[in-house]
């Protein structure tokens, strides 16, 4: 289960990141609209229509979003319970939640951790391979 759960929070932090720009896109594409049925003085209901489509677009990326939120959240939940019992080196389960639960780089866990980048990737290699034992 372990290695695939730390696999399938990666993959859906990555399509959250993917709605987030898609929304950002479409609002955009919308707010160009937006400026140009006000700039025009009579503006033809095809620019409303494509506003509408726009807005109804963010909406659903927006639901998409938060399912996806959800089910982020529980495969952390899932995942940190699962960790807590089978690692219990706090050094190393702090390396694999700031890796794989926030996204965060080994320079920038090096500096909050005060550990050599080394030494994070041998906590990660030792946290990976004791969820691997778990695993079997």
């Amino acid at each position: 289960m372990k290695i695939a759960a730390l696999e399938r929070i990666q993959k859906l932090r990555g399509e959250i990141d993917k709605c987030v720009e898609r929304e950002a896109e479409l609002r955009a594409a919308a707010e160009k609209t937006t400026s140009l049925l006000s700039s025009m003085p009579n503006a033809t209901p095809s620019a409303y229509s494509r506003v509408e489509e726009y807005s109804l677009k963010i909406y659903q990326i927006q639901e998409t979003r938060r399912r996806l939120e959800f089910a982020l959240v529980a495969a952390k939940v899932d995942f940190s319970e699962y960790m807590t019992s089978t690692i219990e080196n706090k050094n190393i389960r702090q390396v694999i939640r700031k890796r794989y639960f926030e996204g965060k780089s080994w320079r920038a866990i090096s500096a909050e951790m005060y550990y050599s980048t080394r030494q994070l990737l041998r906590f990660n290699r030792e946290g990976l391979r004791r969820l691997e034992v778990f695993n079997s």
